[in-house]
């Protein structure tokens, strides 16, 4: 599967200084002294801290374009699922601006509201952000994909205090990049979240960080829906009745030759199953682009 490692630090938001440590990651690629851009440091609240991280996974940038995609309802559902410590109970995409194409099948311009259900000592709480994802070319003319969330306000979509919700306020920023020639990409995050209410800043930022170390799984993300891609149609029903036979090629293989994945079935349901390795590694080569385009929505 390869290598792979990150790190995580902090600003606080008095003196910009840095907290927290991080492992022997090239601190030299990633220039954490930058300024912050203007529309999230006018939307962070006072004593939120700046979160930023990196490091490096196995992967393509075009994988990690595909895992980050979600133009639909369904699919906003199925990639926050892999979020474990949070609890997603509805997203709606309440504004498409732009959505995927042959010439750009990650790109997804558009605004969500999120709602959250609520935790042992929290209530429940929403978020109504833009949310943007696509490809890029950087300085270098190197190709990048990105995820950009941010909160914000709409007259339209006011705050549900009196249905027991609080706002969410959060601005977040992962940008994926190629690092090297062996198959490996660089993940960078960058953000911010205060989730109001009586719930501290410390704890907040805490759960923050756990979402934005997630970003390493888009890689995962990626492959997972290739898999589900790469499914037969066609006497599915009865292969799922199946135990001893893979999903793909319908040989009977030994159980310690196969790999369970646990594919979404749609945005309610998954399903555990079980491939040779054979057809695993088939479907990990696939072209994510390819994949992008066979599943673009239909007109």
């Amino acid at each position: 599967m390869g290598r792979s490692h990150t790190h995580l630090s902090y600003e606080d938001s008095q003196d910009g200084s840095s907290l927290g440590g991080y492992d022997d990651y090239e601190e030299s690629r990633i220039n954490s002294d930058a300024p912050e851009q203007s529309a999230m440091d006018k939307s962070r609240p006072p004593h939120t801290p700046v979160v930023f991280g990196g490091g490096v996974i196995p992967g393509t940038v075009e994988d990690a374009g595909l895992g980050f995609l979600a133009d639909t309802d369904d699919r906003s559902v199925m990639r926050s699922a892999s979020a474990k410590d949070v609890t997603i109970k509805d997203i709606r995409i309440l504004a498409k601006i732009h959505g995927p194409t042959e010439q750009d099948p990650f790109r997804f311009l558009g605004i969500k509201w999120n709602s959250y259900a609520s935790g042992h000592v929290s209530k429940p709480r929403d978020l109504l952000a833009l949310e943007s994802t696509g490809m890029a070319l950087d300085s270098n003319g190197e190709k990048v994909c990105y995820f950009l969330t941010h909160s914000i306000e709409i007259d339209d979509v006011p705050e549900f205090r009196k249905q027991g919700l609080v706002r969410l306020r959060s601005s977040s920023c992962r940008i994926v990049r190629p690092y090297n020639s062996q198959g490996e990409v660089e993940v960078y995050f960058r953000g911010f979240c205060n989730a109001g209410g009586h719930l501290s800043v410390a704890t907040s930022t805490q759960m923050f960080c756990d979402s934005m170390l997630a970003t390493a799984q888009v890689v995962e993300e990626s492959y997972l829906k290739k898999l589900a891609w790469f499914l037969p149609t066609k006497g599915f029903k009865k292969l799922l009745e199946s135990r001893t036979t893979c999903f793909l090629c319908r040989y009977k293989v030994c159980k310690k030759c196969t790999v369970k994945k646990s594919l979404p079935m749609d945005s309610q349901n998954k399903k555990s199953l079980e491939f040779c390795l054979t057809c695993y590694l088939k479907a990990k080569k696939l072209s994510a682009w390819r994949v992008a385009v066979a599943t673009l929505p239909k007109p």
